[in-house]
């Protein structure tokens, strides 16, 4: 089955590339040691360090295959190098037209969002809306309690 194509910029999968680095020469093999350690108690009946051993390891593989099949899905997206239309990569700067705020959000692939620092998927309800828009322009985007509208104010490259 023809894994989805993943739209990462090269920040974005040198990040998960990274991950997957330390997870197999770190994190896997300390786990690892774990399980040999709790295995030499050989009473597996009432073995609860060899249970949750066993149980990390499951854990710590399906994260390997799991960034494994992301880093095999990714195609790497150049920014846009355009300040005038937002696209991956962009910070753009907005303007909430019902209680006058301004928001900045970068625009980034599916498998590099961070909310925390407003970097939102460009495959997201306001990523979508903003996709290809320019400065100036009003977007409005469904949200639970019936439409936001906001004003293109500024569009940057994303440092």
């Amino acid at each position: 089955e023809e894994a989805k194509v993943v739209e990462l910029t090269r920040e974005g999968l040198d990040q998960l590339q990274s991950e997957l680095q330390h997870l197999e020469t770190v994190v896997a093999p300390a786990v690892r040691d774990d399980l040999a350690a709790a295995y030499q108690d050989r009473d597996f009946r009432e073995n609860a360090p060899y249970d949750e051993a066993k149980r990390r390891m499951g854990e710590v593989q399906g994260q390997i295959d799991r960034l494994k099949g992301q880093i095999k899905a990714a195609r790497v997206v150049e920014r846009e190098t355009s300040n005038v239309r937002a696209g991956l990569g962009s910070k753009v700067v907005l303007r909430d037209l019902q209680y006058d705020e301004e928001l900045d959000y970068t625009l980034v692939g599916p498998g590099e969002v961070d909310t925390r620092n407003r970097r939102i998927s460009i495959q997201s309800p306001v990523g979508s809306a903003l996709k290809d828009r320019n400065v100036g322009d009003t977007v409005e985007v469904d949200i639970p309690s019936g439409k936001a509208r906001y004003r293109i104010e500024r569009i940057e490259r994303a440092s």
